[in-house]
């Protein structure tokens, strides 16, 4: 960790002591002199922590990546002169695995729900013109941006043909701040513009130059820019409202490319787009 450490973001180191209380904090394991160990016993203890926390494949995986990797560090500082884990595989565990099956319906927005929730981003824009927050929602809808990509877009980012998606707003969870990095693959993509989101874009310059709010970022009110958080709540508080299934964000990213793909979009246009 001393080095592992400085080569992550702090948001990593906090989801490392997040990992270690989770997995090995006050077990009899970690208090077991690592030369000590052999093979069974870290069997048994990564079959009991995945019965006892109930862990998926996922979690399982990053599990056994820890202990893999402390002892491959152990043997190459010769600290131990085997390995005990040289003869296993994270697979071997999945089948102690909880299979975390969640139905299409809870992923996506039904198009009964999106007709309403475009019936009450109308509805709002009227009665609340000046609350940015839903303008960003109805976007997330028509765009299928992640959250911290429409916190981060500027209206340099915006041309008549497309959409230019570059950067992202990062969180530090250990300082409660935020900031703007790249996108989460480190790359830049294009989303087509359509009448729909020129509309869009044209009423909330429109409504930010009238209350004093217009700046270099697209979605902004009285504070400055919107952060995602904001605009994450907006949407549950909006299903909320209309009595659906509570969606953030990234749900209609998976309801826009569902779209698409029954649309016939090849799925490496679809990728590409999102």
């Amino acid at each position: 960790r001393k080095v592992q450490d400085q080569m992550v973001s702090e948001n990593t180191v906090a989801k490392y002591e997040t990992d270690y209380n989770r997995f090995f904090k006050d077990t009899d394991f970690v208090k077991t002199d690592i030369t000590k160990l052999e093979d069974d016993d870290v069997k048994i203890f990564i079959h009991n922590k995945i019965i006892e926390t109930s862990l998926g494949k996922e979690s399982t995986r990053k599990f056994f990546g820890y202990i893999r990797n402390t002892f491959l560090t152990a043997k190459k500082k010769k600290i131990i002169t085997e390995n005990p884990m040289e003869f296993l595989a994270a697979k071997d565990f999945y089948k102690y695995c909880v299979e975390k099956f969640v139905p299409i319906e809870k992923k996506i927005v039904s198009d009964t729900d999106m007709r309403k929730l475009q019936i009450q981003f109308k509805e709002d824009h009227e009665t609340k013109p000046n609350y940015i927050p839903t303008y960003a929602v109805e976007f997330a809808t028509l765009t299928g941006m992640r959250v911290g990509e429409i916190a981060a877009l500027t209206w340099e980012d915006i041309t008549d043909k497309y959409i230019i998606i570059r950067k992202s707003e990062k969180s530090n969870r250990q300082k409660n701040s935020f900031y703007i990095d790249s996108t989460k693959n480190k790359k830049i993509r294009l989303f087509p513009m359509t009448n729909e989101i020129k509309t869009l874009l044209r009423t909330v310059k429109k409504v930010e130059i009238q209350y004093g709010y217009f700046c270099e970022w697209v979605f902004a009110n009285e504070n400055g820019r919107l952060h995602s958080h904001v605009i994450s709540y907006c949407s549950k508080t909006k299903c909320r409202q209309l009595g659906i299934d509570e969606k953030g964000i990234h749900a209609f990213r998976r309801t826009l490319n569902s779209k698409m793909r029954c649309m016939g979009v090849p799925v490496t246009v679809a990728a590409s787009m999102l």
